[in-house]
C-alpha cells in the first residue's frame, strides 16, 4: 500500500516540476523598434531587451519568447 502511494506521489511531484519550468521558460515582451533590415527590439518583462530578427511585427505588437538551442525566438500573440 505505502509503496503504491509512493510512487503516485514521486510522479505527481515529477510532473508538476516538468510542467513548472515548460511555464516559466516562456517569457512576454513587447517590441520597441523594428528596423529596415527586419532585425527588432524586443523588451521582456524580466527588464532585458533583446534583439533578433523577426517578420509580420511592428512596434507595440506583444510577443512570447523562448529560449531555444540557445537561441530566443519570439512568436507574436
Amino acid at each position: 500500500m505505502f509503496h503504491k502511494l509512493a510512487k503516485r506521489l514521486l510522479l505527481a511531484v515529477a510532473v508538476m516540476g516538468v510542467v513548472a519550468h515548460v511555464a516559466l521558460a516562456s517569457m512576454p515582451g513587447t517590441v520597441t523598434d523594428v528596423d529596415d533590415q527586419g532585425m527588432v527590439t524586443i523588451w521582456t518583462e524580466d527588464g532585458k531587451e533583446h534583439q533578433l530578427k523577426m517578420d509580420g511585427v511592428q512596434v507595440g505588437d506583444k510577443v512570447e519568447c523562448d529560449v531555444k538551442d540557445g537561441k530566443m525566438v519570439c512568436e507574436k500573440q
